[in-house]
């Protein structure tokens, strides 16, 4: 389906579309979106998706598609309503007994990046967004990629 066809309102840190194609369940995906006037064009925002779309998304946010104009690039991937590990801490939402265990699905997370081989250059509390906060489902955390100068793909 289109990106420029489905319904769309903001989130605090992306857009977020809602699909409601066939009257069933309703599906938000996040949106994020590249200005193609920048030195990164469509092409390697393009890049970034079809690599996104290969990785195991028990790690890494499911990408759905994407979509582009003369002027910007959007990818449409999975919605993360916690947002992320930063808006969390900064908001004091994790339990002290979730700590521990959201280290170790980010550290598994990275042990697997590190295993297609892909090196993140920029794991951070901003670059993790939260799927729950209860320590007793997993993954509990997941990561966002921007190939795009922040990874690295090595032989």
């Amino acid at each position: 389906r289109d990106l420029h066809s489905f319904p769309t309102r903001r989130s605090s840190d992306l857009p977020v579309l809602n699909d409601d194609g066939d009257g069933s369940r309703k599906k938000e995906y996040a949106v994020k979106v590249i200005d193609g006037r920048r030195s990164v064009g469509a092409t390697e925002a393009q890049k970034e998706a079809m690599m996104m779309e290969e990785l195991d998304t028990h790690f890494v946010v499911a990408v759905y598609g994407c979509g582009h104009t003369d002027r910007s690039m959007a990818i449409a991937m999975e919605y993360m309503p916690l947002g992320s590990l930063q808006n969390v801490l900064q908001q004091d939402k994790l339990p002290s007994n979730g700590r521990v265990p959201m280290l170790l699905d980010i550290a598994k997370a990275m042990a697997y990046l590190h295993s297609i081989p892909i090196i993140h250059c920029d794991l951070k509390p901003g670059n993790v967004l939260v799927c729950s906060i209860d320590p007793t489902i997993h993954p509990m955390a997941k990561f966002t990629i921007n190939f795009v100068g922040f990874c690295q793909r090595t032989n």
